[in-house]
């Protein structure tokens, strides 16, 4: 019996780890659809890169995430970063760039990208995946294993 519920606990943290890969696995194809959608495209600036820190392999490694200036279609300007934590194909404060930004929410603003950005997409979605299918294999053996 005790393995049962070790293997549902197991199959339970699986779970949640798997919505939550699959949730930020979405949220950029959501913002890649919305700008395909009412997206602008603009003529702005590259102003500079921030530096995200991400833990790998107990080191702090990151992406550079690109900030652009870029006018509104009011005529003011904006500044933001990119939706898009990968490298730009551009390099260099002060580059002028096409940016394609949502006029309802100007945060939500891309550069030029590689399609290296969608394998990544893709990765993060297939991990999700996997991880809710363990769940399931792991919660209809253990209800098997206590029945």
């Amino acid at each position: 019996m005790v393995p049962a519920l070790v293997m549902a606990a197991i199959g339970l943290v699986l779970a949640v780890l798997g919505f939550g890969v699959l949730r930020d696995g979405l949220l950029p194809i959501r913002d890649a659809l919305i700008l395909r959608r009412r997206g602008v495209r603009v003529t702005g600036d590259l102003m500079r890169y921030e530096h995200l820190p991400v833990l790998r392999r107990g080191r702090y490694r990151g992406s550079e995430v690109p900030v652009y200036r870029f006018p509104l279609t009011d005529g003011g300007f904006w500044e933001a970063r990119s939706i898009t934590a990968v490298r730009a194909t551009v390099r260099g404060s002060g580059t002028r760039v096409e940016v394609v930004y949502d006029p309802e929410d100007p945060d939500r603003v891309t550069g030029p990208i590689r399609h290296r950005g969608h394998v990544g997409t893709a990765f993060v979605l297939l991990l999700g995946l996997v991880a809710l299918g363990l769940f399931v294999f792991l919660w209809t053996t253990a209800l098997t294993h206590v029945a």
